[in-house]
Formats: structure tokens, C-alpha cells, sequence
């Protein structure tokens, strides 16, 4: 390797301009030297692996590769084994899951057709493209999907909150209600997103006073600012509460960036109900571009967001 002078000109390999003295590379031109020759040790290892591995070796390595967050060659060898052993939905599942991740919806989509088609009876799929269907804003097909999921799978029923979001997002508050209600009384009594999310079905059906009465006993969740979002909502504290409540503790910046994406989603939601949209969405903008968290959550947000969006240009509309 040699040094490319300022100018952008690598000097002549030959002649009277050929360079009399053998090149010396600083420190940081070794370790540059250094980290291209591991980079082509690690990519031919890879070739080597794609060439060699059965197809089941290289999906292992690719969820491996997948959950230390080496995605692009999880990729590449999710490709390979569907290459090699394309009747083998894993590597479709896999591929799917890179896409998803990649918010590439509908290449994500595809793979997972594929699967469903392929295994009918994986309650899996049902549950991941159940999911992707409600990031791409079809609500009703996610229910469909998890409603096939627990068919398959009748012990997800008891704590399926992402079937309870798509209930209430299909405006199904009852069901929405019944779902979250369940997983609090046989699962998870200690979440205060259950008493949440039953909490805004239940203003939906019937006012935020009644909505009250019937609230969720819900205690011993430690997050911070659940209790105070939870709070708000029963009508025991404010906005203003909540969002004090996300620097308790000096939290570090993903914490203070995580607690400040609920924060603001969750009071959003609150105003939403209440009838003050203007804020709500205000809120939600906030949340879903300035404190996007790798979770389910923030699609939420972003789908909340879009509908509320929607709502309002038609109320303007009609005015």
C-alpha cells in the first residue's frame, strides 16, 4: 500500500519518477494496513462459510450474526441458504427479519408470505407479520394475524398487548379492553402499560370519568415515568409531572432519551382522549422524530401519529 499525496495523484510505479526509497508507514498507516488485511480475512472466512456450510449452518450463523448486530452479513447468508436449500422457510424467515429491521416493509412482507405458505401451522410468522402489518398501517390484517397466532398458539393469548394495540387502533375498545385486562389479572399485574392501554380503551367507550372509576390497580412497575404517566391519567397529576419525573436519578443519555420517548407518547396519548389534539400531536411529532427507540413502541407512536394526523385534516376540512 502506499500514501496518496495531497494532491490525489499516487506517484508512477516506474521509470525516473519511481519512488528510491522502500515507503514508511506512521503508526496509523500500520494499523490501517492492519484492519483492511482482518477486514479480507473476515469476508473471505465468510465466502469460505457460504461455500462449504450446509445451509442449516449458515441460518445459525446468521441469527448469531443477527443478534450481535452484524446485519449485513446475516444478510448475505440468509441469502446463500435460501440459495442452496430454497424449500427451507428459515432462510425466508430469516431474510424477512433483515428486511423488517431495514424497514424495507415490503420486501419483509414477502418473506414472510413465503413462510406462512410454506409452514401454515408456525404460530411465529403469524405473530411477526401480525406485527409488520400494523408498522405498514393495516391494522385489521394485523388482527387477523394474531388472532391466528393464538389459534396455533393458545398460550399467547393471556398477554398478547400487541393485539390489544391493534384493537384499539381499529377502534375495537371493547376487545381492546377485555385483552388488556386479562393479561393484567392472569400475567402481568405489575405493568403499568396494561392499566394504560385499558385505561384509553375504556375513555373511548366510556368518558374519562367512568374511565376512571374502573382503572387498574396496577403497582410495582419501576420504570420511570410510568407511575407518573399513570398518574396523569387517573387524574392525580400532570403532564408537567411526567415529564419532570424523566431526569430522576441523573439517567444516562439512551436512558434520558428512552424515558423522554414515553414521556411524551404517553401524554400525547392522554390528550388525544381529553380532546386536545393540537398538543397531542405536538407531543407525538416530538416523540416520533426527535426520540426514536428500537422498539414496537415507537411504530406505535408513529402509527398514532399518522391517524391523528389524518383526524385532524378532516375536522379541519369540514370546518
Amino acid at each position: 500500500m502506499r500514501e496518496v499525496p495531497r494532491d490525489g495523484k499516487l506517484p508512477a510505479t516506474g521509470g525516473s519518477e519511481a519512488p528510491s526509497k522502500t515507503l514508511r508507514l506512521g503508526y496509523h498507516g500500520r494499523v490501517t494496513v492492519f484492519r483492511c488485511f482482518i477486514l479480507l480475512a473476515l469476508s473471505a472466512g465468510l465466502f469460505v462459510a457460504m461455500a462449504q456450510d450446509s445451509a442449516e449452518a449458515m441460518l445459525n450463523r446468521a441469527i448469531e450474526l443477527y443478534r450481535n448486530g452484524e446485519v449485513d452479513q446475516a444478510f448475505d447468508l440468509a441469502n446463500a441458504a435460501i440459495k442452496k436449500e430454497p424449500r427451507d422457510p428459515t432462510g425466508y424467515f430469516v431474510r424477512g427479519t433483515v428486511f423488517e429491521s431495514r424497514q424495507q416493509y415490503e420486501s419483509a412482507l414477502a418473506d414472510y408470505e413465503h413462510v406462512a405458505k410454506m409452514s401454515p401451522d408456525l404460530a411465529l410468522v403469524y405473530s411477526r407479520r401480525g406485527g409488520l402489518y400494523f408498522k405498514m398501517g393495516r391494522i385489521e390484517d394485523s388482527i387477523t394475524d394474531f388472532d391466528k397466532e393464538v389459534t396455533l398458539d393458545p398460550a399467547k393469548q393471556k398477554n398478547h398487548w400487541q393485539r390489544g394495540l391493534s384493537y384499539y387502533y381499529a377502534k375495537r375498545y371493547q376487545e381492546g379492553a377485555d385483552q388488556f385486562e386479562l393479561a393484567f389479572k392472569t400475567v402481568n399485574p405489575k405493568d403499568y402499560e396494561n392499566g394504560i392501554w385499558h385505561f384509553l380503551c375504556r375513555v373511548r367507550i366510556d368518558g374519562i370519568e367512568k374511565a376512571r372509576s374502573a382503572v387498574l390497580n396496577v403497582a410495582g412497575d419501576e420504570r420511570v415515568p410510568m407511575k407518573e404517566v399513570y398518574d396523569l391519567y387517573r387524574g392525580i397529576g400532570t403532564a408537567e409531572d411526567v415529564m419532570r419525573a424523566t431526569e430522576q436519578g441523573y439517567p444516562n443519555a439512551a436512558e434520558l432519551k428512552d424515558r423522554l420517548f414515553y414521556a411524551l407518547f404517553y401524554v400525547a396519548a392522554y390528550e388525544d382522549v381529553a380532546g386536545d389534539g393540537e398538543s397531542a400531536l405536538r407531543r407525538l411529532n416530538r416523540a416520533v422524530s426527535n426520540f426514536e427507540v428500537a422498539h414496537y413502541m415507537w411504530d406505535v407512536a408513529r402509527i398514532h401519529r399518522d391517524l391523528l394526523r389524518v383526524e385532524r385534516k378532516g375536522s379541519e376540512s369540514e370546518q
